[in-house]
């Protein structure tokens, strides 16, 4: 089961939620040679932040990746990514396609994974990658 949460902070304060929701201190958390953030006996979380707004998500027996990003922001050389990354994805909304791949990548497990979308705010795209059979339990806002 996966649960979301998600608030508004700067990005430099998006670890410290991280260990609210845990339940961990900050030097509690390591980081994987890949860069991934994990705690050492679990649970599996991911980190993502984007336009003011910090998604945790949480997985007790599975690898989990998270992205978020503003529905409306602009991307500089979109067709140039969309044609290496995306081929033959055109009706496909560019930033849709783009939290789907940044939360496969954040998951480790690539083409493996099940992305899950999310309706955590009108104004942003969420994006979950986790094992097939995974659902979300909660989204939670912590104000």
């Amino acid at each position: 089961m996966i649960s979301l949460y998600y608030t508004w902070m700067e990005h430099s304060e998006g670890r410290a939620f991280a260990c609210h929701m845990l339940g961990c201190h900050e030097d509690d958390i390591r980081i994987a040679p890949g860069g991934k953030p994990y705690l050492p006996g679990g649970p599996h979380f991911s980190i993502s932040h984007s336009g003011g707004m910090v998604l945790v998500a949480v997985c007790e027996d599975s690898p989990i990746g998270c992205d978020v990003e503003p529905a409306n922001r602009a991307v500089k050389n979109e067709a140039a990514i969309r044609r290496k990354l995306f081929p033959g994805e055109d009706d496909v909304p560019f930033l849709k396609l783009w939290t789907a791949y940044e939360a496969r990548l954040k998951s480790g497990l690539g083409e493996a994974a099940e992305i899950l979308f999310c309706d955590a705010h009108a104004d942003f795209i969420v994006a979950v990658a986790a094992p097939k059979g995974e659902t979300l339990a909660q989204i939670s806002y912590l104000g």
